[in-house]
Order: structure tokens, then sequence, then C-alpha cells
């Protein structure tokens, strides 16, 4: 459990760097600033990819191969 959205963004990142070797997160350009905050406080990589008019990520923007993306 955490106070807020801030703090459970930077604990989720802080886990999936520890617990799976992540480096790297990619997210909608709409997602919430704690996001960008988080990664780069706990030194990861971070990339905005576009969302359409609707506000969801635009799927073709991804990777082709997210199990290397860590």
């Amino acid at each position: 459990m955490t106070p807020g959205s801030t703090l459970a963004n930077l604990t989720a990142l802080w886990t999936a760097r520890e617990c799976a070797g992540v480096k790297e997160v990619i997210a909608s350009d709409n997602a919430h600033l704690s996001i960008r905050k988080a990664a780069h406080l706990l030194g990861l990589r971070y990339r905005a990819l576009p969302a359409d008019p609707g506000g969801a990520l635009v799927a073709e923007s991804l990777p082709n191969d997210l199990t290397r993306v860590r």
C-alpha cells in the first residue's frame, strides 16, 4: 500500500528495476508526470510514445520485440 499515485509509480518502477532488471520505461506521452520523474530518479531510460486522439497508446509505435527492451 502506498499513500498516492506518485509513490506507487516510483515503487512499481523500483521493483521492476530490482526484480526484473528493467532499464527502460516506455509509456504514452499522456502518462502521468510521475512516471517520467520516477524513471529519472531511478536511473532508467524513459521513452514517450505517441497517443491517438482518444488518449490510447499508438500500438504501431511500440518496438517489435518488447522482450529486448530491458
